[in-house]
């Protein structure tokens, strides 16, 4: 299966349609509180009210998220095709991403799906910034993306600065872009909070933030050493992406350089906010599908390399079957 991936061909994208169907059939059935326990959650206003007229229809919830992260994972193919991030127009990151998504927590309708799709957007049009052309507007368009997405997930505020050092990863340096990047978000925040104060939500905005950094969410019940596997995958695909970094390009070089710095902002957000950790797990998958992607297209396709890709794909599906009949 892993040769499939490496080049560009039609079993590939039906063996990965496959796998986005299989892997998501489970939160049609299940709503994921049935594995953890969750307490003092508390949305945002947008997603609040979006929420609360979705309430009483399950099935309709778990269709949206379907959709919305099947979005997100055209995101990553269409990404990884644009910029030739891997060799042979492989849809191997694509592919990544959605098995990746077998070993969430919860498969469930949150603020954060909502939020990916612009960040996911924002990532798109962030790539294109090391062109001169248009690379003014692309960076005030990035930061309406940034902020709309942390209207739907606070902390994707965070995307403040993750912008800030992502343009020096692309631009080398400071520039007007920055200054853009940072305008468009602050107006779009001010704009925001006149609306929370023209609706009176503002005060329950604090209450959220102030739950999100002291109170814990969940308390998880399953067995943790289904992570073990893709953990160290991603550990040898740092290694390797490390150690090769200097062969690539200069513009695959800036292109791993910031969706690693993407990642490390995510953990620093996995680490501040206890309220989130389940949720930012969606978001780690986005950079880590891409670094871990690279690593599988270069590996030979001997029995030892397709046996470890087998295993990352089971390990998966496994995961999921323990969540129906299991936990």
């Amino acid at each position: 299966m892993l040769k499939h991936f490496q080049k560009y061909s039609f079993i590939s994208i039906y063996i990965t349609i496959f796998f986005l169907v299989l892997l998501w059939l489970n939160s049609f059935f299940k709503t994921g509180y049935d594995i953890v326990t969750v307490q003092n959650y508390s949305n945002t206003p947008i997603f609040d009210s979006i929420e609360k007229s979705l309430s009483n229809y399950h099935f309709l919830k778990s269709l949206i998220t379907f959709i919305l992260f099947s979005i997100q994972a055209y995101f990553v193919i269409f990404i990884s095709l644009k910029f030739d991030i891997f060799d042979a127009n492989s849809y191997i990151g694509g592919f990544v991403f959605i098995i990746l998504s077998g070993f969430a927590y919860i498969q469930q309708f949150s603020g954060i799906m909502f939020a990916n799709i612009f960040l996911f957007w924002g990532m798109l049009i962030f790539l294109r910034l090391n062109t001169l052309k248009k690379s003014v507007i692309d960076a005030f368009n990035i930061g309406i993306l940034f902020s709309i997405a942390s209207f739907f997930y606070y902390p994707y505020f965070f995307l403040l600065f993750f912008g800030i050092i992502g343009t020096i990863i692309i631009r080398s340096k400071i520039t007007k872009e920055i200054i853009v990047f940072l305008a468009s978000f602050i107006i779009m925040y001010i704009l925001y909070v006149e609306i929370l104060y023209l609706t009176k939500t503002h005060i329950n905005v604090f209450e959220i933030i102030n739950e999100y950094l002291t109170h814990t969410q969940y308390k998880i019940t399953r067995n943790e050493l289904f992570f073990v596997l893709p953990a160290f995958i991603f550990l040898i695909s740092n290694i390797y992406i490390l150690a090769k970094i200097n062969t690539k390009e200069i513009e695959k070089r800036t292109i791993f350089q910031l969706f690693f710095a993407l990642f490390i902002f995510i953990l620093i957000m996995n680490i501040s906010f206890n309220q989130a950790k389940h949720e930012l797990i969606f978001s780690t998958f986005f950079p880590i599908s891409i670094l871990v992607g690279d690593f599988f297209s270069k590996l030979k396709t001997n029995r030892i390399n397709n046996f470890l890709f087998y295993l990352f794909v089971f390990n998966s599906i496994i995961f999921q079957i323990l969540i129906i009949y299991v936990l």
